[in-house]
């Protein structure tokens, strides 16, 4: 495979952030990364037709061993932790009034509430399409899915995450 100086310098970053999407926690989400570098290193170039696709496979089954780990009272402390000053770390755009601004963060911490309540699987498949900005087929050849297989789980993904953003609404919370 590529040099791992090389792989890290190309996918480590965006690998970081999905990794803190996924497991709510910098460290485990860097212990994650490394992780993957080193499956890198020790799998042959053979192997593997898509290293973008390959090394995000292999993030993601590695962040849904890590939560599954987890008890689910530090899973939720973990989630909880990764909210403070979430409204801090948002990109927005710095022209836009201070309401704009704090309607947005509302809106990125409703978004990511709704996110948490989707199983890991849905949640990933969420992650890797909107946020990573996967292709329809790349996602499919990551996952070791068909296309219609694909379209379904989005389909389901996103009416799920409708209706619990709804109920976040409907509930005030």
């Amino acid at each position: 495979m590529e040099d791992p100086g090389d792989i890290e310098r190309q996918f480590g970053s965006e690998l970081r952030l999905f990794c803190r999407r996924m497991v709510y926690n910098d460290a485990v989400a860097e212990e994650v990364v490394q992780d993957v570098l080193v499956a890198a290193c020790k799998t042959p170039t053979a192997e593997v037709t898509h290293l973008r696709g390959w090394l995000y496979r292999v993030a993601r089954n590695r962040c849904l061993d890590v939560l599954r780990k987890m008890k689910p009272t530090e899973r939720l402390s973990a989630f909880r932790s990764s909210r403070v000053g979430v409204g801090e770390r948002l990109l927005i755009d710095p022209v836009t009034t201070p309401a704009a601004k704090a309607v947005n963060a509302e809106r990125h911490e409703r978004v990511m509430e709704g996110l948490d309540t989707l199983d890991d699987d849905l949640r990933s498949l969420i992650i890797m399409r909107y946020w990573h900005g996967f292709s329809r087929e790349t996602l499919a050849a990551t996952l070791g899915l068909s296309r219609s297989g694909l379209d379904y789980r989005l389909v389901r993904a996103i009416s799920l995450l409708r209706d619990r953003l709804a109920a976040l609404d409907e509930s005030g919370a």
